[in-house]
């Protein structure tokens, strides 16, 4: 039997024991591997691939070598973007998985997924790129297309227009290509060289940007491309290297700081026969298998030990015997000639393999991982292709880019949190929930400290917020949280560069400070990067002002609040990402900010409103009787003037998020339309609706908070349920969000 087993199933006997992580697979004092399978595996020399089933897996498999994975159409590259990554099989078909905002996986869609999903109209893809934001294969015909974001023209199709599937780049005969930030190369036959996209620091290799490629001046002859933020190399056959685009980190390896439209020589490189771009630093391996990098180290991803900025190339340090590295956003990975792996550099997500999130300023062996054929890095992760034709990865897994089947949308109602809830808030990829006993609880995005638990990480789980008194009122913004307490003192905490905290100043809190000590505050609101309080009839705001948002008829940030002019016997007030709004005496309802003005007008109401929310770029309002009226933009719909929403006639409470918005019916159900790609409709279909669609599974419902893209729901009994994105597990899954040991990704073999 294996031992630790009783963890998880009670005892391995029939029918069969599943594991989830390499630490459920013990026999015999050793530590085996979790396959895709689900099924555990241990070393033996005398397999092909160096693995064997354990003896009490499935029939049939028990005892037997791991085979090749998919022998018939296997894994044969890998490559990765900041936050998403893409595969090409032996049959040319590409596969892409984890965000997806901008259509980079080229599925039809803007949802992220956790599982690879075929690229559509992509046969024969002999090569494969993926950049920050968009990715691009080449086939068998030498034809390169390109999908994704295109805002700097980096598709190369003569157009900004976002592509949500492939569409063909004006070049012929590419035989490799490499993705950056905003722009993307291309190899020709020949060795010439190929560029187009954003040339804000001459990564074009000239003067201008170009929405079509252009040629790359001084450069022919090369072998291979590099490229990654907005610089980009080239290995000359003479195995000189070549580097041109932005400079300021010394990423160009001439010595120098300064950004070059001209390809300049990596100085004291001469033997290179491999050469990888990351964000701010470049490696390239020597003949001997030495790694020489240079440029930003301040995660230590130089390599050498130290955390300093070289603008030559400097060698890393304990490695030798390289046959293959890729650098990531602020990692490095290099597969050695016994195919074991070692990364160094930044390690808060987990993307160095070792087990730990912390940073290595010298390699560090993969841990757990089978030897291993193929490397790609990312912004926060990791993957490799292992021998056995299996894929592996490891670090950040917030958007699905691991490729494990993480639930990254859920279009139904999931519980997140057992009992004991009085009232939710959703911010951008956060929630808070006030419990019935006064405290306050968070889980999800946890960067700048928005979960006031005196860290700045992701929490899939609640935390406590440490606040020093009972809370009253909870409020979530896009980076921020606030709440107020029973004596109605102000406190927020989380992201503060736009002075959104209230408290004067411009800089982040990992727990609460106290705002606008001076004011007994009634009620609050918060939008992206700003906040806005009702204190004794009167709006006061705070934060981002560029749109106006803040009602003093300027454009300027405001770390303190403010009262705003002209709008007097407020009742309720509201902000949305760039707006806010006020209900006044007898129901009329007052807008300033993006789309409206800088200082607040009277909205064309004809009814008189009792509770008013704000989404990124829509406003809702609800009369007496129930009836919900919104303007703005939502999901599909756009509207200047205040609209009737369809059959919602009965509604107790409503809220809005980014893009949808939400009503809790008299009945105690909850309705939602707008935008539903990530579930955030409830409805369990994951689609857009521009009339209200009931939440399926929920009843009995007593509170309800949308966020940017998911929603939360309290229900009488206490119990809090969530819905839609869970890219920072926002939805309180419990799972974790960083994996800092490497993951088989399941395959689906044809």
């Amino acid at each position: 039997m294996l031992a630790g087993a009783a963890l998880v199933a009670g005892c391995l006997g029939p029918p069969r024991f599943r594991c989830d992580e390499d630490s459920q697979c013990r026999q015999e004092g050793r530590t085996g591997v979790c396959e895709a399978n689900h099924l555990c595996s241990f070393p033996d020399t005398g397999c092909p691939f160096g693995r064997r089933y354990a003896r009490h897996a499935d029939h049939g498999v028990a005892g037997t070598c791991v085979a090749a994975a998919c022998g018939a159409n296997a894994v044969v590259d890998v490559v990765a973007g900041r936050a998403h990554a893409c595969w090409r099989r032996q049959d040319g078909s590409v596969w892409c998985w984890g965000a997806n905002e901008n259509g980079q996986l080229g599925d039809g869609t803007t949802s992220p997924r956790s599982s690879p999903v075929r690229v559509a109209g992509i046969d024969g893809a002999v090569a494969i790129a993926a950049g920050a934001a968009h990715s691009c294969a080449i086939d068998r015909a030498a034809i390169l297309r390109c999908w994704g974001g295109n805002g700097d023209g980096q598709l190369g199709d003569g157009s900004r227009e976002t592509r949500l599937r492939p569409v063909a780049v004006g070049l012929e005969g590419a035989v490799e290509v490499v993705a950056g930030a905003v722009s993307t190369c291309a190899r020709l036959p020949g060795g010439a060289v190929a560029c187009w996209g954003g040339n804000t620091e001459g990564q074009l290799g000239g003067a201008t940007a170009s929405l079509r490629p252009v040629a790359v001046s001084g450069v022919s002859g090369a072998v291979q491309l590099a490229l990654r933020g907005r610089h980009a190399c080239a290995r000359l056959g003479m195995r000189t290297v070549l580097c041109w685009g932005a400079g300021g980190a010394g990423q160009l390896g001439d010595g120098g700081l300064a950004s070059r439209s001209t390809p300049m020589a990596v100085a004291g490189i001469d033997d290179a026969d491999d050469v990888s771009a990351g964000l701010l630093h470049t490696c390239a391996r020597r003949v001997d298998g030495s790694v020489w990098c240079w440029g930003f180290g301040g995660a230590g991803q130089i390599g050498d030990g130290a955390s300093v900025m070289r603008a030559v190339p400097t060698r890393v340090k304990i490695l030798s015997e390289v046959v293959a590295l890729h650098a990531g956003d602020q990692h490095t990975c290099a597969r050695k000639g016994d195919d074991t792996v070692w990364c160094w550099g930044a390690n808060g997500t987990g993307q160095l393999g070792d087990g730990t999130t912390l940073a290595f300023g010298v390699p560090v062996a993969v841990v757990g991982l089978p030897p291993a054929a193929v490397l790609a890095t990312g912004e926060g992760f990791s993957c490799a292709v292992e021998r056995a034709g299996g894929l592996w990865c490891w670090g950040d897994d917030r958007f699905g880019q691991l490729g494990v089947g993480t639930a990254v949308l859920r279009a139904s109602a999931m519980p997140a949190l057992a009992t004991g809830v009085a009232d939710v808030a959703a911010g951008a990829a956060h929630t808070c929930v006030r419990r019935t006993n006064g405290g306050a609880l968070c889980w999800g995005a946890g960067q700048n400290g928005r979960l006031g638990d005196g860290a700045a990480l992701d929490r899939a789980s609640p935390v406590e917020v440490r606040l020093p008194g009972a809370v009253r009122e909870l409020a979530a913004g896009g980076a921020h949280t606030c709440a107020v307490t029973l004596d109605r003192r102000l406190w927020c905490w989380g992201r503060g560069v736009d002075g959104q905290l209230g408290d004067g100043n411009r800089v982040d809190y990992l727990v609460p400070v106290p705002a606008m000590a001076f004011a007994a505050v009634d009620q609050i609101a918060l939008g992206a990067a700003h906040g806005c309080a009702r204190v004794r009839g009167q709006a006061w705001c705070w934060g981002a002002g560029g749109e106006g948002q803040l009602g003093d008829g300027n454009s300027t940030d405001r770390p303190s609040p403010a009262a705003v002019a002209g709008v007097e016997d407020v009742e309720a007030v509201a902000a949305g990402d760039a707006h806010s709004c006020a209900i006044v005496r007898g129901g009329r309802v007052w807008c300033w900010g993006r789309a409206t003005a800088a200082r607040p007008a009277e909205v064309p109401l004809e009814v008189a409103a009792v509770e008013i929310a704000a989404g990124s770029a829509h406003t809702c309002v609800r009369e007496e009787s129930g009836r919900v009226w919104c303007w703005g933009r939502w999901g599909d719909v756009t509207s200047d003037r205040p609209v009737a929403i369809a059959t919602v006639t009965d509604a107790q409470a409503i809220t809005a998020g980014a893009d949808h918005a939400c009503a809790l019916r008299r009945d105690a159900s909850v309705w939602c339309w707008g935008a539903g790609e990530a579930g955030q409709l409830g409805d369990g279909a994951g689609r857009s609706s521009s009339v209200p669609l009931a939440v399926t599974g929920l009843s009995r419902v007593a509170r309800v908070a949308a966020g940017a893209a998911h929603t939360c729901a309290v229900r009488t009994d206490g119990v809090t349920f969530c819905w839609g994105a869970n890219t920072s597990r926002q939805l309180g899954d419990g799972l974790p969000p960083l994996r800092p040991r490497p993951r088989p990704v399941p395959l689906d073999c044809p």
